[in-house]
C-alpha cells in the first residue's frame, strides 16, 4: 500500500513496510527519507521534513533542489 502527498510544490512517496510506514521526497537530488507507525504520523514527519530542507538550504545560502513536474 503506498500514499502519495503534497506539500510546498514536492511530493513524498509514503509506503507501508512491515510495521510502518517510510518515504522519501521524489524529484529531487537530495535525499529526504521518513519514517512513522501511522499514515498522519508519517505525513506529518514528510511536512516538517520538507520545511525542514528549505530552511536548512536558506540557512546555508544554498538554493533547495526544486521538484521535477513529472515526479511519481
Amino acid at each position: 500500500m503506498s500514499v502519495t502527498i503534497g506539500y510546498r510544490g514536492y511530493k513524498a512517496k509514503l509506503e507501508w513496510v512491515g510495521d510502518h510506514w517510510c518515504g522519501k521526497i521524489e524529484g529531487i537530488s537530495d535525499l529526504i527519507t521518513v519514517c512513522a507507525d501511522r499514515v498522519g504520523a508519517v505525513r506529518e514527519e514528510a511536512i516538517a521534513a520538507i520545511d525542514d530542507y528549505i530552511d536548512t538550504c536558506a540557512e546555508l545560502g544554498v538554493e533547495p533542489n526544486k521538484p521535477m513536474e513529472d515526479a511519481e
